[in-house]
């Protein structure tokens, strides 16, 4: 996936997303964090193919520079990757104090061990949602239009 350079807007925070004819976010910014290569392959394919721009990251330290760096319209993060996992970086990002440009961005936690205390703390780090893998396009659609604001 290639970063794509979309000039911010003069508060540094992406605007309200227009919707398409089903009220679902159309053309979103998304970043995906996740420490698996396939992962981000399917991922970012599947936020292509439901028309949204996707840059993909290794790990939760590559997440926090690419949000002090751009703006994004959401983020998410898996919740096991070495180093910095999906709650520990939701926290960070939440405290206003990690230099990204909107602490208030939001997050969704994605991780293979379903429904149960991983969900519970992504909610509990400040995320806005969760997704189980395997990773299913309409799952990922709903989760984004719940999350995302609309015009």
């Amino acid at each position: 996936m290639t970063s794509h350079t979309t000039p911010p807007p003069s508060n540094g925070k992406p605007s309200p997303v227009p919707a398409d004819s089903q009220g679902t976010p159309a053309g979103l910014r998304v970043l995906l964090a996740d420490d698996d290569i396939i992962n981000q392959r399917l991922g970012g394919l599947l936020l292509e193919r439901l028309g949204h721009r996707p840059v993909c990251v290794a790990n939760g330290l590559e997440a926090l520079q690419q949000l002090a760096a751009s703006p994004y319209d959401a983020v998410i993060l898996d919740v096991e990757m070495p180093g910095l996992g999906g709650p520990e970086t939701a926290v960070r990002i939440r405290s206003g104090t990690s230099g990204v440009l909107d602490p208030a961005i939001p997050l969704l936690g994605l991780s293979g061990h379903g429904q149960g205390p991983e969900r519970d703390s992504c909610l509990e780090a400040g995320m806005n949602g969760y997704l189980a893998k395997p990773l299913r396009a309409e799952d990922l659609q709903r989760a984004l239009a719940e999350i995302v604001p609309r015009l």
